[in-house]
């Protein structure tokens, strides 16, 4: 586990020169064509990209609103919610830095490393899920609720639980199968984590997986978290379900409509 790390600290090591960190960030994004640019919107840009011969992913935030510029960043939050995510022995990729710089414009930086081996969790299932047997669907529901009751008994709240924000390390390997939490900045720790934000995280689960995940499979991880622990007791209630149904169904509808990816 790494102790909580300064502002501008560049991990493995090694002390990098922020400069040239700051250079080939600059010289990435200024590429929209180049396969190391993964997302790109007014407020953030995610990139991959190689520092100091580490291959790493780098989400740069820029402020959008005066009072942006006076509260800690997408950046500081996602940073220390790693660290929490770390002492807590949840997975999550490693985080390597915290930057920040005031010109040419406002912007910080968090970057992790990126992981061999991984892919989102909605890249994995979505294509092939469905070709999969019974016991083994099942399975990797579990596997996918467990990472979800990891956070809650460790007294942490994700707010945004879709499988595009969880990835899969080794996914056709089940004895080294890992996942991974991402998307880290509005994670935070929670004294109560309360029915309705549960009920959310399930429903982002159940709607990010795709379309082709039968009603049954969505019903059987439910199930599971009912059974869980006797605190989920409220959730046997019908209308958690139906309520779960028709969010979930209101998401799919939404994809396939191309409105949002789930």
């Amino acid at each position: 586990m790494h102790p909580p790390l300064a502002e501008q600290t560049w991990l493995p090591n090694q002390r990098q020169n922020l400069q040239e960190i700051w250079d080939s960030i600059d010289e990435t994004n200024a590429n929209s064509s180049a396969n190391g640019v993964l997302k790109r919107s007014q407020e953030t840009v995610i990139l991959r990209l190689s520092l100091g011969g580490i291959a790493c992913i780098a989400k740069i935030h820029a402020p959008r609103k005066l009072v942006d510029r006076f509260r800690p960043s997408k950046a500081h939050r996602a940073f220390r919610a790693a660290q929490l995510l770390i002492a807590r022995d949840i997975p999550t990729p490693e985080p390597l830095a915290l930057l920040s710089r005031k010109s040419p414009m406002p912007q910080t930086a968090f970057i992790y490393r990126d992981e061999p081996e991984t892919q989102t969790c909605r890249d994995w299932i979505k294509p092939r899920m469905h070709h999969r047997p019974e016991a083994e669907r099942r399975h990797i529901a579990e596997e996918l609720l467990e990472a979800l009751l990891s956070l809650y008994r460790a007294g942490l709240y994700h707010p945004d639980t879709k499988c595009g924000n969880l990835l899969v390390q080794d996914a056709e390997t089940p004895a080294r199968r890992t996942y991974l939490w991402i998307d880290l900045d509005g994670l935070v720790p929670a004294k109560q984590i309360t029915q309705k934000m549960m009920t959310m995280n399930l429903v982002q689960l159940n709607g990010s997986i795709g379309t082709r995940i039968t009603r049954e499979d969505r019903m059987y991880f439910l199930q599971r978290f009912i059974e869980s622990s006797t605190e989920h007791a409220w959730a046997k209630e019908p209308s958690v379900a139906a309520f779960i149904e028709a969010e979930t169904h209101r998401r799919l509808l939404r994809e396939v409509k191309g409105i949002c990816r789930a």
